[in-house]
């Protein structure tokens, strides 16, 4: 982040996400010792995984994809990962799909005025300015595909008109099967296959990266306070289980929320993330689908993606149960009651199947990519340069979705850059 690049001991990085304790791992590989605060009991962030009734769960579902071979191999090498075919299923309009969404089965499946609707709309939809997501998806597949699922499934994800979402977001996420899908099932959107601890859940590559830094990683330790004389980072001060230290850095890395980071050094970012909520259902069934996930395209439904852990991993799990876990970012004050009357609408469990339930809530899940975000976020980067020892680096920190192989190749990128002008 800063246009003065160099490495001066001590280094202290903020956060123990996959972001910094790679970071850590790497500046540890180089010969350098940097100490890394986590707020959290466990490290790893929205990666970190937890047992319940039985079943190792993630926050949320995730995956481990790379185009990178080399990001793969490194990450296998703090944690086994197997190689698994990747299924999905999107549930819209009380119709289960195909993932990615496929057009020729819309038309099939759809009754027959929409279908036509689908049709006249890709062939014959007039173009408009590529300013914004909704225009986005319109240009490409016409009004009625993004009427029809992609423009209510961002509505609810972001809390925003699609209108008003930008087109990166589009760029980054929106997948339409077809023939093409055999040229980029390589791709970040396309991949037909992905990554998974054998055991442990996905927390497992953050515990293998906390056994490689070992005691440099400190839990319980929040960040209350930075300094600074308007060049440098003079300070952190940091509550570690109730005791406030400080410690005078050399070099600062930051994973925190680019928000959060901006009121510590008295500038007010103009962003916002989207928090969320993952509804954990314990299911007396064996198991409710075959899918890791399943997508819900209906606007009225809060979820917006439900995964099952038992199809991840099988292996010593119990029987006769299953784990669900449902993402939610609309707002609800009831996210258990939502994810079980979005189940039911599609008959994948009964409201006495659930055994018992929980809700976990994430602050900073999803950065919201509004309309002129990227000359907001380029303002905040361009103020936090003046800190000529403070640095970037992960999903919050750079505001940017990033899936885990993005914060290992940042991680690994910045050290590089670091070490290239020490």
């Amino acid at each position: 982040m800063s246009d003065t690049l160099g490495l001066k001991e001590p280094i202290v990085i903020l956060g123990g996400g996959i972001a910094g304790l790679a970071v850590a791992h790497y500046l540890k590989e180089a010969g350098y010792t940097a100490t890394v605060f986590e707020a959290a009991e466990v490290p790893g962030g929205v990666t970190r995984s937890f047992r319940w009734h039985g079943f190792t769960c993630d926050v949320a579902c995730h995956r481990f994809f790379s185009p990178h071979p080399g990001i793969l191999n490194e990450v296998k090498k703090v944690a086994p990962l197997f190689k698994t075919i990747r299924r999905s299923q999107i549930m819209l309009r009380g119709r289960v799909l195909k993932d990615p969404i496929s057009p020729p089965e819309l038309v099939m499946r759809m009754p027959p005025a929409l279908s036509a609707r689908l049709v006249s709309g890709y062939l014959f939809h007039r173009r408009v300015p590529d300013t914004n997501f909704d225009n986005y998806v319109h240009n490409r597949y016409g009004p009625g595909l993004n009427d029809l699922f992609f423009k209510p499934y961002t509505e609810k994800m972001f809390g925003i008109p699609a209108r008003e979402v930008s087109t990166e977001w589009g760029e980054q996420k929106v997948r339409v099967s077809g023939l093409i899908d055999v040229i980029k099932q390589n791709t970040k959107i396309y991949f037909r296959y992905f990554h998974y601890p054998p055991s442990g859940g996905f927390g497992t590559i953050a515990e293998g990266l906390h056994a490689c830094i070992g005691d440099q990683l400190h839990l319980n330790s929040r960040i209350v306070g930075i300094g600074h004389n308007g060049e440098r980072i003079t300070a952190v001060h940091v509550d570690q289980e109730g005791k406030e230290m400080e410690i005078v850095p050399g070099t600062v890395i930051s994973t925190l929320p680019i928000t959060n980071l901006g009121t510590f050094l008295d500038y007010e970012v103009p962003l916002s993330f989207r928090p969320i909520q993952i509804a954990y259902l314990l299911i007396g069934k064996e198991r409710v689908t075959r899918n890791h996930w399943v997508y819900f395209g209906d606007a009225d439904i809060h979820i917006n993606r439900l995964g099952e852990f038992k199809n991840f991993v099988s292996d010593g799990v119990p029987t006769g149960k299953t784990v669900l876990a449902a993402e939610i970012t609309m707002e609800t004050g009831d996210a258990i009651r939502e994810a079980i009357a979005g189940c039911e609408r599609y008959g994948l469990i009964r409201a006495d199947d659930v055994l018992d339930a929980m809700v976990v809530r994430e602050k900073y899940a999803y950065p919201i990519y509004e309309g002129g975000y990227m000359d907001r976020l380029a303002s905040a980067k361009s103020h936090f340069a003046r800190f000529k020892n403070l640095f970037l680096v992960g999903r919050s920190a750079l505001f940017h979705h990033a899936e885990i192989d993005d914060n290992f190749l940042g991680a690994k990128q910045l050290v590089e850059q670091l070490l290239e002008r020490t």
